[in-house]
């Protein structure tokens, strides 16, 4: 409703396979409405470089916001190509930092690496580190409560599936 608001009335339509139809026959409108989508929609890509916002500051790191509605972690040991002590060594609150998408994970989660958008900077191996395998969201795992009995706890996902891909059609008439 704020996007037909603020393009004065043009028309969206959202069909079951994610094709975003907007209408109207000035087509400056549609291409705000497009815009405001887009922002809506917009998802991180991999490996890509984005001038972001700090937007918060902890001990770990800072967390960076790409575009509204987009947040990321730059952790402290990606925040320059040497060692830093303390985060507010390198960025302040509302600075804005270049960094990249180094990972997004299974919750959507984002994390990010100013580092490697320095030039010359070579991304040192990582150890692997001996972790527990993770279950499937849809398994059953054995715990033992407090007082050593067992108990099975089941993993169930309630999350709804997202349409792959949204496609934005503009078209100057009214339907």
């Amino acid at each position: 409703n704020a996007i037909i608001e603020a393009c004065s009335g043009v028309k969206i339509n959202i069909e079951e396979s994610g094709r975003v139809v907007v209408m109207h026959q000035d087509l400056t409108l549609c291409d705000k409405a497009v815009e405001m989508i887009e922002a809506i929609v917009r998802k991180p890509e991999l490996n890509q470089d984005y001038d972001g916002t700090v937007t918060r500051i902890e001990s770990y790191g800072a967390f960076v916001q790409l575009w509204k509605g987009c947040e990321g972690l730059c952790h402290i040991s990606r925040l320059s190509d040497h060692r830093v002590e303390k985060v507010e060594d390198v960025v302040k609150l509302g600075d804005t930092l270049k960094v990249r998408v180094i990972k997004i994970d299974e919750k959507g989660r984002v994390d990010l690496s100013h580092a490697a958008t320095i030039e010359g900077y070579t991304e040192k191996e990582e150890k692997p580190r001996d972790k527990k395998p993770k279950s499937s969201k849809n398994e059953s795992r054995e715990n033992k409560t407090h007082d050593g009995k067992r108990r099975f706890v089941k993993k169930a996902s309630n999350k709804e599936e997202e349409p792959d891909e949204v496609v934005v059609i503009k078209t100057g008439d009214q339907e």
